[in-house]
Parts: structure tokens; C-alpha cells; sequence
């Protein structure tokens, strides 16, 4: 019976509780929920950028940690990114699937090393996001015979797979499609070598056991972090629709494009469109008009506004894999939602009772004029929502449950 357990977590960026990815949100909530029980030591080694140390607030969560701190100037960022692109080219079957540098396996190696030289050796190893669950050969070179838990928060190489079914351009088409072959095969291979796999949806676990990963592998199902909205009081104006998610990232900003130039563009002039999120490229703010609004960052306050007001969400994704956490949060403000089988992935919310389901640009105009002339019943759909997420994506229980599994793999239960 271990008294006082060691926990040690790897991951590739910094949590802190203002963090604003999603994936960041949830390692961020579980982190400092294992740091707030008085029988668990945690320790990190993470990375963080130059731009974000002053938020760092580990210390005070009594963490003790060592972290990579990566300048952010423009000419470090683009060496690293043309760094990267060359190795996919010419070393397409690197056994990181070029998800890890040097730098960083570096780090991470070296930052246990130390802590072990001094004594230290955990109980339980944590790897956070696919991109560290890949270095599992080189933790167990260090610390054999320590169990380890896969944290993936969704299956990459399928988020992979769609990049390149997208993808137009025959010579991009082909490195994309190498750079999906090997991620699969280093994934699979990584997760097989971890002693507990944690999801965070079923949709994932299906994966993984038709991959044969969950063959007599221990796994446990989490619910990623989201931002409850439940006390909203909604009243709708009737006209705005909204997108909301991290505008930088290319599964969100593509699917804004799309929608923009085949739906939106084709519905009734008295409907506005506001995108909603930090760090739209260029490519968006050309679609700027009376009619269509792109924020940028907003606050919190800034955010509610437009939840409250917004007759519906759309989430018309192209790009992506796992759960789709701004779905939850609309969910739990009672706001419909207008989605697609990517956006609904791992949530599995009903058509015409949680969500309304569309696939083609025809089936999103048809629902939103629908919804325009109050033929649908909206109001239905965002409490059934509220419901359903409440219902099925319980926080508290969820950690309840992460917490047990590692207790009973390191003999804590």
C-alpha cells in the first residue's frame, strides 16, 4: 500500500487556470484537481511559451515542476516550423511521427534524470497528449518498471487521416498521406506500451480496439473540461448565429470559410453571422461586412453576450478529431446547435431533440431558414441540450473516476 504517492506528469504545454485551448482547459482541471488531494505528490515537466510565463501559477498550487521555456519571436517560431516541415519530407517514418524535437526529448529526458539522481522516483507516470504518450520507450528507459498512463485526448492519426482526404494538392496530398500512415503506426505502438489508456470518448475506445490497442489493456473513459454556462438567460434575437473556437487553428477557420461562401451567403439578408474567437487569420477578416462579424479575443462577458442573444451555433467542421468541447459548452448554456458527424463525434447528441444534424451545405441553408421562419422548435432543442450534457458529461464524476483508476493501478485501492 502506497501512503504517499508519487505522480509525475508529462506534457508539452504549461497549464494554468486562464489557459484557453480546450486540451490545455482539460490537462489544466485534472492536474490541479491530483494536486489538491493530500496523499499525492505531483510533479511536471512540461514546456511553455516565452509569452505566457508570467501566468504560470503551478507554485502555488504546490506543483513542483521544470519547464522548457520556447521563445516565441517570429524568426524562432518559423525556424521551428520549417524544421519540422523538412523532416516530414525527408524523414517520414521518424519514430516521433515528428510530433516531438530534439529540443524537447532532450528536456523531457534530461528533467527526469535530474530528479532521479536526487532520489526521487514516482509511482505513476502521466503522459499528457499523444505527442508525449509517443515517448514511452524513453520514460521506461529511465524509470523501468514504473506504470504509465496514456492520457490521449483523441486519436490523432484520425485527425491525420482527414487532413490528407482534404488536402487538394497531389504533391502535399502525398506527404500528408505518409505523414498519416506513420502517425498511426507510432500511436498505436505508444498506447500499446501504456499500462492504463485514458479516453475521453467512446467514439475513441472503438478506435483503439479495432486497432487491437484495448486487447487486454486497462482503459477509463474521462470527460474533457468545459465552461459551464448554465446560468445564462437566454433571449434570442432571432438572426445571429455564431461560431466560437480558437480562430487560429485551420480545422476552425476552414470550416468558417466554407460556411461563409456556401451557406451563410445564401440565407436571408436580416441573418448576421459573428465568429467568435482569438487570432482569425487574414484569409477571415476579408469576409467582414454589415452582415458578418469577426471578434478576435473576447472576454468572458464579451462571450456570454452573444450566447445569450445568438438564436443558434453552427459548427460545421471539415477538420478534426475527438470531442468538440465548444459543443458542450453550448450545450450547457442552452444554445442549439447546428452540427455535422465531425462536430458530433463522441458526443452522439440525438438529431432533432439535442442537435440539429446537417452534412451538406443544401441541409445547413434548409435548417437555418427553417429556423429563420420558426418552423423548428428551438427552444426544444437548446433544453434538451442543457440536459443531455449534464446528464452525460459530469465533471465531478469524471474525476472521481480518473482519481480511482490511478489509486488502484499503483495499489492506492
Amino acid at each position: 500500500m502506497v501512503k504517499n504517492m508519487k505522480l509525475l506528469i508529462i506534457s508539452h504545454c504549461a497549464p494554468y487556470d486562464t489557459v484557453g485551448t480546450a486540451g490545455e482547459k482539460t490537462h489544466n482541471y485534472y492536474l490541479k484537481f491530483f494536486s489538491k488531494q493530500s496523499d499525492i505528490d505531483v510533479r511536471l515537466i512540461t514546456v511553455c511559451k516565452s509569452t505566457d510565463v508570467e501566468k504560470l501559477d503551478l507554485d502555488s498550487y504546490g506543483i513542483k515542476s521544470q519547464i522548457l521555456i520556447e521563445n516565441q519571436c517570429k524568426f524562432v517560431s518559423f525556424k521551428r516550423k520549417f524544421i519540422r516541415a523538412i523532416s516530414l519530407i525527408f524523414n517520414p517514418n521518424d519514430k516521433y511521427a515528428n510530433f516531438v524535437s530534439k529540443e524537447r526529448q532532450r528536456f523531457f529526458c534530461n528533467a527526469m534524470k535530474r530528479w532521479q539522481i536526487t532520489g526521487y522516483t514516482p509511482d505513476c507516470i502521466i503522459l499528457e497528449f499523444t505527442h508525449n504518450i509517443l515517448l514511452v520507450t524513453k520514460v521506461k528507459e529511465i524509470f523501468p518498471g514504473i506504470p504509465i498512463i496514456g492520457s490521449s485526448h483523441d486519436v490523432n492519426y484520425k485527425g491525420s487521416y482527414r487532413l490528407w482526404q482534404f488536402e487538394k494538392n497531389p504533391l502535399i496530398k502525398y506527404f500528408r498521406y505518409r505523414q498519416y500512415h506513420n502517425l498511426k503506426q507510432r500511436e498505436i505502438e505508444a498506447i500499446l506500451s501504456c499500462d492504463l489508456i485514458v479516453t475521453q470518448n467512446v467514439n475513441d475506445i472503438r478506435i483503439f480496439r479495432e486497432n487491437f490497442v484495448l486487447k487486454n489493456k486497462k482503459y477509463v473513459r474521462i470527460v474533457p473540461y468545459y465552461d459551464s454556462y448554465s446560468h445564462l438567460k437566454r433571449i434570442s434575437d432571432g438572426k445571429t448565429i455564431i461560431f466560437f473556437g480558437s480562430m487560429g487553428r485551420q480545422e476552425n477557420y476552414l470550416s468558417v470559410q466554407w460556411f461563409i461562401e456556401e451557406v451563410f451567403n445564401k440565407l436571408d439578408n436580416d441573418m448576421q453571422f459573428v465568429v467568435i474567437g482569438g487570432n482569425p487569420p487574414a484569409r477571415l477578416r476579408k469576409y467582414e461586412s454589415a452582415r458578418i462579424h469577426i471578434t478576435g479575443f473576447l472576454t468572458q462577458e464579451e462571450v456570454e453576450t452573444y450566447f445569450a442573444k445568438c438564436v443558434c451555433m453552427v459548427a460545421p467542421l471539415l477538420l478534426g478529431s475527438g470531442i468538440k468541447v465548444k459543443i458542450l459548452e453550448a450545450f450547457s448554456g442552452g444554445i442549439p446547435v447546428v452540427t455535422n458527424e465531425i462536430g458530433n463525434e463522441g458526443i452522439f447528441a440525438k438529431d432533432q431533440e439535442q442537435i440539429l444534424y446537417c452534412e451538406t451545405a443544401q441541409e445547413f441553408i434548409k435548417t437555418l431558414k427553417e429556423i429563420s421562419n420558426t418552423h423548428i422548435d428551438i427552444q426544444h432543442i437548446g433544453v434538451h441540450g442543457k440536459e443531455y450534457v449534464t446528464q452525460q458529461f459530469n465533471l465531478e464524476q469524471s474525476r472521481d473516476t480518473y482519481l480511482s483508476a490511478v489509486r488502484k493501478l499503483v495499489g492506492c485501492e
